[in-house]
């Protein structure tokens, strides 16, 4: 959540939540983070754009807290009752995306 935090500040995105992939899930090699976005209205459909702002934001960060992947998500994330993101509904979502390498 304190990364989540984070890239919370950035006016492209409206909402965010990270989570750990690996290569059995993803055509990738090892493990990483992977950030799952919904964009903010300034953020215009550049993904070029929006990833050099994560990139810029991430590499403040030591080596293991950064994404390694990012997806646009346009539909709104999945919340509890309590506004808290369902992570496991958020991961589902995932199996059917494009993962960016960031």
């Amino acid at each position: 959540e304190q990364l989540e935090e984070m890239f919370f500040k950035l006016e492209l995105i409206q909402d965010v939540c990270i989570g750990q992939i690996s290569e059995e899930e993803y055509d990738m090699r090892g493990e990483g983070l992977c950030i799952v976005i919904e964009p903010s209205a300034k953020y215009g459909d550049n993904p070029n754009q929006m990833a050099e702002s994560l990139r810029e934001l991430a590499d403040s960060l030591a080596a293991y807290k950064r994404p390694t992947h990012m997806v646009i998500n346009t539909d709104p994330l999945p919340k509890t009752h309590s506004l808290k993101t369902k992570r496991f509904l958020v991961r589902e979502r995932l199996k059917n995306q494009v993962l960016v390498k960031l």
